[in-house]
């Protein structure tokens, strides 16, 4: 973290206290279980796994993004967030129950 950002992320807040990003994290997680419990959808690696990615990967992505010297094109990031989340929601659809092979290559639609 102190390599990315330049600071130590653990000395945020008061001793005991949670960190801020704590509640953003909670609202990813709570996210991908709804999409679970509403939608059917099974991840092969799990939900606590499923959002830990996203989180990973958007994050990191916007990060490097915003550091691009000179190069701010929201699209990239559009695009970049329309490819991870729609790649984990076609592996979803794949784990769900009933779920049948065909049909697994279609395009997955970007509902989480």
């Amino acid at each position: 973290m102190r390599m990315m950002f330049g600071h130590n992320a653990s000395s945020f807040g008061e001793p005991g206290q949670a960190h801020p990003a704590r509640l953003m994290w909670e609202q990813w997680l709570d996210a991908v279980r709804a999409c679970e419990e509403e939608e059917g959808l099974r991840w092969p690696d799990g939900a606590e796994q499923t959002a830990m990615v996203l989180w990973s990967a958007l994050f990191g992505r916007f990060v490097l993004w915003s550091s691009t010297f000179e190069r701010h094109d929201a699209r990239e990031l559009t695009t970049f967030v329309d490819r991870v989340v729609g790649t984990l929601l076609r592996d979803a659809r794949r784990f769900a129950p009933g779920a049948s092979s065909a049909g697994s290559d279609s395009p997955a639609r970007n509902s989480l």
